[in-house]
């Protein structure tokens, strides 16, 4: 029963074997195979040689046998290099080694890479495509391409949302990208977490966003506070990396002037105006003019006013009339600004006090008829 199996099988395998045409079982069968890349893996814009096996693996030799060698983008096959070779026998079974010196364009980014190959049998012009694949690591280069911040003016005592975007220009993924922010004024200080954001991985060519929060201290004096981020992440080796950046973070503050108070001194026969500076930033330079009916009453000068302080402006006095109050300043940037303040004039002088003159008077009527009297009764 056992010895009726096996010539069963026997058969069947007879069968198959004699259904198959001979040329099937002994012609040649040829690959590629890549057996050494130098460097690998090869950076972008350097040059690589690629040594590979043109082998035969069939029962029969293998007669002119050529190799034409597609050197595609990322690729480029170099001056002197034969693109096609010729092999007049491979043997069964055995093999022939040949090697490339190619250059890797410096824009290609990190990947494994095909390079084809055409293989001839001549003087068919049939062929059939092979691949090797070469790798290719790039390196990260960060860069901060834009900056934006949550308000135009900054101002002291504000808080501050600062937009970074970050962009890979270089050639490999910048691998779990982590940026911290630090200020070199303790006037700029990270709210909370804010100092510190995990942005992840940023390939090349592409951008990511960085979004840090900023308190700036309500003393700060008007000024570009220079803030310093650190990128740190890691390459395409795992090996960690860190790059720094220096942005300026302007604080302008804001200057605010107002008319607080208007008062008459009738002594010194002059009218005093109160300003106050109810903004941020200091004005220095003040020049104030004081116009009264399409006339000008006076000038007045104060070298500086500071934020949230006020000054005293004295001009010759007016009693009534409409006029104006014109501010000319240096602002925190050395800028020259003018305002214009709405004054209205509506005194009266205080009536002058005779009840003395009046009570000396009576005194001396009361004498003059007394003594006439007296003289009156000698007589």
């Amino acid at each position: 029963m056992i010895a009726m199996k096996y010539k069963f099988i026997l058969v069947f395998l007879v069968c198959i074997l004699t259904a198959l045409p001979v040329h099937a079982l002994i012609s040649p069968d040829i690959d590629i195979v890549l057996t050494k890349q130098n460097p690998y893996p090869v950076n972008p814009g350097d040059n690589v040689n690629v040594e590979i096996e043109l082998q035969n693996n069939g029962y029969a030799d293998a007669e002119n046998i050529k190799i034409e060698i597609q050197a595609k983008p990322p690729f480029t096959l170099l001056p002197g290099e034969d693109k096609i070779k010729v092999f007049n026998r491979i043997n069964a079974m055995d093999s022939v080694s040949l090697d490339y010196n190619l250059h890797i364009d410096e824009n290609a980014t990190t990947n494994s890479y095909e390079l084809e190959f055409k293989i001839y049998e001549l003087p068919s012009n049939d062929y059939t495509v092979e691949k090797v694949y070469v790798r290719v690591e790039g390196t990260p280069d960060l860069i901060i391409e834009d900056v934006k911040t949550s308000k135009e003016i900054i101002e002291p005592g504000d808080f501050v949302e600062l937009e970074t975007i970050f962009k890979n220009i270089g050639t490999g993924t910048a691998h779990d990208v982590e940026v911290s922010l630090a200020s070199n004024s303790s006037y700029i200080v990270p709210v909370f977490s804010g100092g510190n954001v995990y942005i992840g991985n940023i390939e090349a060519g592409k951008s990511k966003l960085g979004l840090f929060k900023l308190s700036v201290d309500s003393s700060a004096e008007p000024a570009t506070y220079t803030l310093t981020l650190t990128a740190n992440y890691k390459n395409e080796n795992n090996t960690p990396t860190a790059e720094t950046f220096n942005i300026g973070l302007p604080v302008k503050g804001s200057i605010f002037i107002d008319i607080i108070k208007i008062e008459p001194n009738y002594e010194k026969n002059t009218v005093k105006i109160e300003i106050a500076n109810k903004g941020t930033a200091d004005a220095k330079s003040i020049e104030s003019k004081l116009i009264v009916d399409e006339k000008t009453v006076g000038v007045d000068y104060v070298t500086q006013l500071k934020a949230n302080k006020k000054a005293t402006l004295e001009f010759p006095i007016v009693l009534k009339g409409q006029g104006k109050l014109i501010l000319n300043y240096i602002g925190p940037g050395t800028e020259k600004n003018e305002i214009t303040k709405e004054v209205t004039f509506n005194f009266t002088p205080p009536q002058a006090d005779n009840t003395g003159v009046i009570l000396i008077s009576v005194v001396i009527v009361i004498i003059v008829l007394y003594i006439l009297w007296k003289k009156y009764r000698k007589k």
